[in-house]
């Protein structure tokens, strides 16, 4: 169950700050100048990044580099893994202080996209050598479009990342990237986006948040189709959603969508860098359950300075269903009270992963006034396996 900690980073594709914290992820072991390092494998990272704790234990000596977009300071290391030495300048990042690393940092695309592996996203692993199956002639081939254009400034810019090449349905190519850092599903560029919620007006609507590096609020929609397709590649009983907006402005006009994690665990994936060619078949398998928001709703600040946790709402959620609006003030969960969200710790987001049928009694102002209403969680994102019952005392912290 995530905590409101981890609400910082849902719904970040491909931005190497959100890998530092995933819950769902590929863990390497790697090394550093010799030293042992324990980091989180990420195709949409485009470099090997550590945190500011790694970076001081293995004694780096960072400079900034003042010109670059992204400007943080690096370390010209010797990185070595599977088998495999080179040198590279590492980027270091520093954590909020409220945030405690579960990795040392980042293994980016780079650093395997030349090499022959399995991604077996269902176990967080990969596969090197004889564990790599042979595609076969129901695996899907396409060509690997490693370095993706990215229009910055007054000049082209190459951001590799993993991704593929996709024929669009009016004959253009365009890309889908592969992002093992991100806990999302499939993340639909604006206008696939909307294409396909007006195509499928029937399926449920709920909600997922969380801020970016620049420190914006993110706020996207998720739901869930028993198929999809992209291109040659069908998909089958996984989320569907609205892609992250500063991930679009990253990706560019041609981007058709962003596969996270949710939606590559529905996916026997076998990359070869050598080639430049990724084989892919669809899992038959049942989908594993997804944690998702049952409310149907979002309590987040306006900003960063803000106190007021406001409301914004899906229609016909359980949060509608109860009277709640857009831009009601949440102030009370049951017995946890949230009138100071950056010291309350006790995982605002976690209360709407609970199980369908939970019973949530809220305390909300609007317009100067306060009321009570009681919100009854279901399943939004179906099929969904219902997660067995935690203490309500215990369930959130």
């Amino acid at each position: 169950m995530r905590t409101v900690k981890t609400i910082l980073v849902i719904g970040l594709p491909f931005l190497w700050l959100a890998t530092a914290f995933a819950k769902d992820a590929i863990e390497v072991d790697a090394k550093v100048n010799g030293h042992p390092v324990r980091l989180e494998f990420d195709t949409g990272a485009s470099h090997l990044f550590l945190n500011r704790q790694a970076a001081d234990r293995l004694g780096l000596k960072p400079r900034p580099e003042w010109i670059s977009v992204w400007s943080r300071p690096r370390a010209e290391c010797l990185v070595t893994f599977m088998g495999s030495s080179w040198h590279e300048p590492l980027g270091i990042f520093d954590l909020p202080v409220s945030l405690k690393p579960e990795s040392d940092g980042v293994l980016g695309w780079p650093s395997v996209s030349g090499r022959r592996f399995m991604i077996d996203a269902l176990h967080n692993r990969l596969a090197f050598g004889e564990d790599v199956p042979e595609p076969g002639a129901d695996w899907t081939q396409l060509p690997l479009w490693t370095h993706v254009p990215r229009w910055w400034g007054m000049s082209f810019a190459k951001w590799k990342v993993m991704a593929l090449k996709v024929r669009y349905a009016e004959g253009k190519d365009g890309f889908v990237i592969f992002d093992t850092g991100s806990e999302s599903g499939i993340g639909l560029s604006p206008s696939n986006w909307r294409a396909w919620k007006t195509s499928h007006t029937n399926q449920p609507l709920t909600l997922t948040s969380g801020w970016n590096p620049h420190m914006q609020m993110v706020i996207r929609e998720q739901s869930w189709t028993p198929n999809f397709s992209l291109g040659g590649l069908r998909l089958n009983d996984v989320v569907v959603e609205e892609a992250d907006s500063l991930s679009v402005r990253w990706a560019g006009k041609r981007h058709i969508a962003t596969l996270g994690m949710a939606a590559i665990k529905r996916l026997d994936v076998v990359v070869d860098g050598l080639n430049d060619v990724a084989y892919l078949r669809p899992k038959q398998t049942p989908a594993t359950p997804y944690d998702h928001n049952r409310l149907g709703a979002v309590f987040l600040p306006r900003n960063l300075r803000s106190e007021k946790l406001i409301a914004r709402v899906m229609s016909n959620s359980p949060a509608a269903k109860a009277g709640i609006r857009d831009g009601d003030v949440l102030l009370q969960v049951d017995k946890y009270a949230f009138t100071n969200w950056r010291t309350n710790d006790t995982g605002l987001f976690a209360f709407w992963q609970w199980p369908t049928g939970t019973k949530l009694n809220l305390l909300l102002a609007r317009g100067g006034e306060t009321f009570e209403t009681t919100v009854v969680l279901r399943d939004m994102l179906a099929p969904q396996t219902k997660p067995s019952p935690v203490p309500r005392e215990h369930a959130a912290l």
